[in-house]
């Protein structure tokens, strides 16, 4: 059993390693730097283009680097880009290379999952309704 979930984690590191190094060879290549997302995104106007983010990504303790997680992935940056590069796919390949390799600190989203785990458990998902039921009332 631990092997298989050993071997498992190991796959799932190299897929995602391949996945990201995709990524940022990508965008570097693509990438003309023209800086019109620079201009309408507050991510790239704090960190700089795609290229040089994807450029300086592995020169950095990129493990330790929280950078991929302040991008909301709105997609503005792929909207506006005149070459169609998506940034956005590389900023997420970034989290999940970073989330797989146990190297960043998610303490404060921890209270978080353990709340979803609790909410959708058994215990407190029903998906039934009374018998004469017409109408349900969601709150919130």
């Amino acid at each position: 059993m631990i092997q298989n979930q050993l071997d498992k984690e190991f796959l799932e590191s190299i897929r995602n390693r391949k996945e990201l190094k995709s990524s940022l060879w990508e965008i570097s290549e693509e990438c003309i730097e023209c800086g019109l997302c620079v201009k309408q995104c507050a991510f790239l106007a704090k960190y700089g283009t795609p290229k040089k983010i994807a450029e300086n990504w592995y020169h950095e303790d990129a493990g330790l680097s929280q950078d991929p997680f302040e991008c909301s992935l709105c997609n503005l940056c792929t909207a506006v880009c005149p070459v169609k590069i998506d940034p956005r796919q590389m900023f997420l390949a970034m989290r999940r290379y970073t989330a797989a390799s146990s190297k960043a600190d998610f303490a404060k989203q921890k209270p978080l999952v353990k709340f979803e785990q609790r909410g959708t458990s058994k215990r407190y998902s029903f998906y039934g309704l009374p018998t004469g039921c017409d109408s349900v009332f969601f709150p919130g």
